[in-house]
């Protein structure tokens, strides 16, 4: 498997959740670190030019319409509150832990004459864990609360003595920022760059497929596949499954998961 050939390619992967919304409303944040997270995801959706309603406002236009809730809320009331705020998701953020901690540590070693030395290690770590249930008010949908860990660190060494230790709220952000970013591919569309196997043996043209995936040419490259598919018929078995494989590769980078993975077991009987 190490030598087989890698292409980098760029997948883009739609909101995990699919909602379709203009605006978001957030409940009262809870627990520990609830309202920090909460302010996290507020900046969020904000950053994606989203409507935020806060609560205060939230409060308000209950208020007028005669509506309240108490921050738990059921089909019935997420479809009255539809009714007066329209395609709205409610957001509701618990904190289940969320903690900092400062260790000194130290790390003895021995240079090339054979002098032992210790190098002096402050460490800041900070944990994070909450829980995000998102309420599509447009269709009464409750959605499965779904929780979220980060735990971060950072390290000051120094020699002769012990350094400074970070920063405990620089370090907390860390883990914010990581919540927040994983929060948002619930709602967002996102991308990732990974590391494919995609064939280019000179035989059956595959080598002319894998440049064109190079060159982020992905419907080029599977019409290519195709083509080197039907060349591949007179070949061995080896060459056949290749040219199969990389159909189900750009199927797979296309998004068409189905008919990639249908592609992939066809590449396996082959060979």
């Amino acid at each position: 498997a190490l030598t087989n050939p890698l292409v980098s390619v760029k997948l883009e992967h739609p909101p995990g959740l699919g909602i379709k919304f203009d605006r978001v409303a957030f409940g009262s944040a809870e627990g520990r670190c609830g309202l920090e997270v909460q302010d996290a995801l507020i900046g969020l959706f904000i950053d994606n030019g989203v409507d935020v309603l806060d609560r205060a406002h939230l409060d308000q236009i209950l208020a007028e319409h005669e509506l309240s809730f108490s921050g738990h809320i059921d089909r019935s009331s997420a479809a009255r509150l539809g009714k007066v705020l329209g395609p709205t998701t409610l957001l509701f953020v618990k904190g289940l832990r969320c903690n900092t901690k400062q260790e000194a540590l130290h790390r003895d070693w021995k240079d090339s004459d054979g002098r032992y030395h210790r190098t002096y290690v402050s460490q800041t770590k900070a944990y994070l864990k909450t829980s995000v249930q998102a309420v599509d008010l447009a269709t009464g949908r409750i959605f499965s609360a779904k929780t979220y860990e980060s735990s971060k660190e950072a390290a000051n060494e120094a020699e002769g003595g012990r350094p400074e230790y970070p920063d405990t709220n620089a370090v907390f952000d860390l883990a914010l920022n990581d919540v927040r970013e994983r929060v948002r591919r619930l709602f967002f569309t996102w991308h990732e760059t990974i590391d494919l196997v995609y064939f280019n043996n000179k035989k059956c043209n595959l080598k002319l497929a894998a440049n064109l995936v190079k060159s982020g040419q992905y419907e080029a490259a599977f019409e290519q596949s195709l083509k080197n598919f039907d060349a591949c018929q007179g070949e061995k078995e080896k060459y056949r499954s290749r040219a199969q494989y990389n159909i189900g590769m750009s199927q797979f980078i296309l998004g068409e998961y189905d008919a990639a993975l249908e592609s992939f077991n066809q590449a396996n009987a082959i060979k």
